[in-house]
């Protein structure tokens, strides 16, 4: 019956995921869960993702200036996790991704996935969704895995990845200054 206290989650929870309360009010599944600010959203999406490595979750693109915080997200995850996370950057653009496989958390840092071309953006719809993983590690047979694959991406650019109208796969956020 205790409450779990995470002041310093809750903060960096709140302030990524800022631009979101605007929308989550309107959102029915949210209201049916109880999440109420776009911190709660993200605490939501990590608390999915623990216990159920295996679910299908919207894919992060976190946006805005240096030294606002988006670092800090997928840093802060991984003090959380022995291993499982792994920075996605050659595996998103080179045909070898041998570093993905058992990873939980694939993070991609300033990545403009706009101008790398639409063999990179089907990759990510591929593996955002996919249940199934081809992994090709160099110099090795392509082994297919069952995918624990969430992404979340940081940009400083809100043009680094197309978001189309209607697209559920992927939920961009501003994070804005400090």
């Amino acid at each position: 019956g205790e409450e779990p206290k995470h002041p310093t989650w809750n903060r960096l929870l709140e302030h990524c995921g800022v631009e979101l309360n605007e929308y989550i009010p309107e959102l029915p599944w949210c209201k049916d869960w109880g999440i109420v600010t776009g911190g709660h959203y993200l605490l939501a999406w990590v608390a999915c993702m623990i216990p159920n490595p295996y679910s299908k979750l919207p894919y992060l693109f976190m946006y805005g200036p240096q030294n606002s915080g988006k670092t800090s997200f997928h840093e802060g995850l991984a003090l959380l996790f022995t291993n499982g996370v792994v920075k996605a950057d050659r595996a998103l653009t080179s045909q070898y991704n041998g570093e993905l496989s058992n990873a939980i958390l694939a993070v991609i840092d300033e990545v403009d996935v706009n101008k790398t071309g639409p063999d990179v953006y089907n990759k990510l719809k591929e593996w955002v969704t996919g249940e199934m993983l081809a992994i090709h590690a160099k110099y090795k047979q392509v082994e297919t895995v069952r995918s624990t694959l969430h992404f979340v991406q940081g940009a400083n650019n809100r043009d680094a990845l197309p978001v189309f109208p209607g697209d559920t796969r992927i939920t961009a956020m501003n994070v804005p200054t400090l």
